[in-house]
């Protein structure tokens, strides 16, 4: 809900959780996603194959895209 203008804001809190922070699909008692267990156990084993290749292959990419910055940016302070 937005604050009228004539109204300060309320103060930021760094470690408040965002609303519906809390939910995180069913949990066992380990704090596991049981959820996402289920859901990767509905896929074929080529399906989760693909599926795990796609989170790889983004991961490298940032991982490069981050050398990329790092090597910019020391690269106009020399």
């Amino acid at each position: 809900m937005p604050v009228p203008a004539d109204q300060p804001l309320p103060p930021l809190d760094p470690w408040a959780k965002p609303p519906g922070a809390d939910n995180y699909g069913e949990q066992d008692e380990n704090g596991v996603d049981i959820s996402l267990i289920r859901y990767m156990l509905s896929l074929s084993p080529l399906e989760r194959l693909r599926l795990m290749e796609r989170h790889a292959r983004d991961s490298q990419l940032l991982l490069e895209y981050g050398r990329r910055a790092r090597e910019a940016a020391t690269s106009g302070h020399r």
